[in-house]
């Protein structure tokens, strides 16, 4: 479902036809939602920027921070077109620098996900196996790396086309 929302000036009342040929023709999604919409036959619609989701504590209450930086096994894994990475943000890190990068076996950079400071909190990123590029990569084994403030946490993950 998609909304758009669009300001007329005398009360205009446009039929169907005249909304697709006029509005939503010049519509324009933000690229954050190619991440989870697909077209007609199930298939991505590509790459987007990121999206951060679930940016909350896990049991919030007298004890609710997160004490070390967590990386959990990507999900699904062996994936096909996307996976999904989550990650934790401890208290003490709050405002740190934050990366989160994609290498193949070589070691070699293929994709940066996240480059920003961030607050404490639970995280979840989507990669759809493109590179910095917005290339598609190769099947293979990649390994996902989160820096920050000195501390790595890296897993292994394998894409399979």
């Amino acid at each position: 479902m998609s909304y758009y929302d669009y300001t007329t000036t005398n009360l205009l009342r446009l039929d169907d036809d005249s909304w697709i040929n006029t509005y939503l023709a010049q519509a324009s999604r933000p690229d954050f939602v190619n991440l989870y919409l697909a077209d007609s036959a199930g298939n991505s619609r590509g790459s987007g920027s990121s999206l951060l989701t679930s940016v909350r504590l896990e049991n919030p209450g007298i004890n609710s921070s997160i004490e070390d930086f967590s990386l959990s096994q990507n999900y699904p894994n062996p994936f096909n077109n996307s996976t999904v990475i989550k990650f934790s943000i401890p208290s003490s890190a709050t405002g740190n620098f934050v990366e989160l990068n994609i290498f193949n076996v070589q070691g070699v950079l293929v994709k940066k996900l996240i480059a920003e400071p961030l607050q404490q909190g639970n995280y979840s990123i989507a990669w759809n196996g493109d590179d910095n590029s917005g290339k598609p990569v190769a099947s293979g084994i990649y390994f996902y790396s989160l820096n920050s403030g000195g501390k790595t946490v890296t897993g292994k993950m394998t894409l399979l086309k």
